[in-house]
């Protein structure tokens, strides 16, 4: 009795000294991870992906922190990665081996996910209209913009290198042709600016990006404005140091270089003044944030370090920098709205995460739309987040015109296994309670980009869809898709309910 006891009690021990020896290691490995994947973006948990994914990143992260034993472990480096691996290591094997050792202890074997109801539309509130333009090969929208002045809409198809411009009804009117991997699409009198990422909008470390103004009454009439960008996403022609001039500000995303910049005209050239140098710009708002009379600027960045951030301009094309928020690397962002939800008066925030091409592709219970409610002093509080896998983005408008902002969704890598696949959601405003409905379009295309605008002037917000079916795709919904159309255009009816 007594050896039995003697020998539970030493394997009791044993378990006691392993358990301490791998908190001691976890602990180890917790400080270092906060020092080291904390320096460059906001410090991930490892609840945040499932172990088999923590094992197919970490030797990525590795050999940007320099740990050239990763390379033994890389059965295939990219080419582009191989660029950014430093020449000499940011951290010790040892120290990398527990930095890994913790995040898969820590990470579980499955991610979890929250609920999100979901109902079908009780009322018509848009009717959808779709026709195929008359193109060689099946098209892939990369751009889509309504113009309310002149009641038409435009989108960009990369494949076939055009922009078709629909009228009112979605019937196409005219075509651009000659035109690559457009990402941006914004009206100016009667021109067209347009971004092109290069191309095509597979990823390049190459500064194959350029801007060019294209006349809209004689559209073989161009002018390449600036060149030479790392994957441009977006330009805005907008009057920031209050010369008669408006000045370009231009989101260069790149791949491991990019910028934000404006483009400042002097004669006949543009002269380039960098406010932020770094990868990742994806959208910037232009918007007097403190009312001060100068329009300051607000970007999201995705690309390692997400983040939010004001940039308030102080004159003369100067501005200093405020984060509002910052976002794990691996949330995906994708897009953000300026809206002001509770009437306070104050700008609140609408955002979604859901950006899933890069190192793991697996659903993530994070990725959704977010409003973060402004709580003055340039602190932001999450009041309302709906888990949607791949969100891309995402709209506030008062669709119905009852007074309060609905918002309106869309996702590009989506759960179409799911039973209600959440690849466009209308959340209706009640009592300010966001109700989620869909509508049954996945078979219509796979939608990449969105806007809104009263395209039939008849006072209420339509809304523009860009069929994107390039890409990973589960089940048989390509063949569909490559039947489908280029657009769907959902016609609002709310203002003709009203009269």
């Amino acid at each position: 009795m007594t050896y039995k006891l003697l020998i539970s009690a030493a394997a009791l021990i044993i378990i006691l000294l392993n358990a301490c020896h791998n908190e001691e290691e976890n602990n180890a490995g917790l400080a270092l991870a906060q020092k080291h994947c904390g320096s460059c973006h906001l410090f991930p948990q490892p609840d945040m992906l499932d172990k088999s994914n923590w094992e197919k990143v970490l030797p990525k992260m590795a050999l940007f922190m320099g740990v050239k034993s990763a390379l033994i472990k890389q059965t295939r480096i990219d080419a582009i990665e191989q660029t950014n691996i430093p020449e000499q290591p940011l951290v010790s094997d040892e120290d990398w081996e527990k930095i890994s050792n913790y995040y898969i202890a820590k990470a579980p074997y499955r991610l979890t996910f929250p609920l999100s109801s979901i109902s079908s539309f009780e009322k018509n509130l848009f009717i959808g209209k779709s026709y195929m333009p008359s193109s060689n090969r099946m098209p892939n929208i990369t751009s889509v913009k309504i113009d309310t002045v002149k009641q038409v809409a435009y989108a960009a198809d990369e494949i076939n290198q055009e922009i078709w411009v629909l009228g009112k009804d979605s019937k196409p009117v005219n075509r651009f042709i000659g035109h690559v991997a457009i990402s941006d699409i914004q009206i100016q009198k009667d021109n067209l600016l347009l971004t092109y990422m290069g191309n095509a909008i597979d990823p390049s470390v190459r500064p194959h990006g350029y801007v060019k103004k294209t006349d809209l009454v004689n559209h073989d009439k161009t002018e390449v404005l600036v060149s030479n960008l790392y994957r441009p996403t977006q330009t805005l022609g907008v009057n920031l140091d209050k010369t008669p001039d408006e000045e370009l500000v231009v989101n260069e995303f790149g791949v491991y270089k990019g910028q934000l910049a404006i483009w400042k005209k002097t004669g006949t050239t543009y002269t380039k003044h960098i406010i932020e140098n770094s990868p990742g710009a994806i959208k910037t708002i232009p918007v007097d944030y403190d009312k001060d009379g100068l329009l300051d600027l607000i970007t999201l960045y995705g690309q390692g370090d997400e983040r939010i951030v004001w940039y308030k301009n102080n004159g003369n094309l100067q501005f200093s920098t405020t984060t509002l928020l910052r976002f794990p690397p691996v949330y995906g962002s994708s897009s953000f709205e300026l809206a002001d939800f509770n009437k306070d008066g104050l700008l609140d925030i609408l955002y979604t995460a859901g950006d899933n091409s890069d190192y793991t592709q697996e659903l993530k219970p994070y990725h959704g739309v977010y409003v973060f409610t402004n709580q003055g002093k340039n602190s932001f509080k999450e009041t309302f987040f709906y888990q949607m896998n791949g969100a891309y983005k995402a709209v506030a408008k008062d669709f119905d015109l009852d007074g309060d902002l609905d918002i309106a969704a869309i996702a590009f890598f989506v759960d179409y296994f799911e039973k209600t696949p959440k690849d466009f959601v209308f959340f209706e405003n009640t009592n300010n309670t966001f109700n989620a409905k869909t509508l049954n379009i996945k078979n219509f295309g796979r939608w990449m980009v969105m806007d809104t605008g009263d395209i039939d002037n008849d006072g209420d917000e339509d809304i523009i869809l860009g069929n994107h079916p390039i890409g990973e795709t589960p089940g048989t919904l390509l063949k569909e898709w490559i039947k489908s159309k280029a657009v769907l255009l959902l016609v609002n009816q709310s203002a003709d309910k009203k009269r």
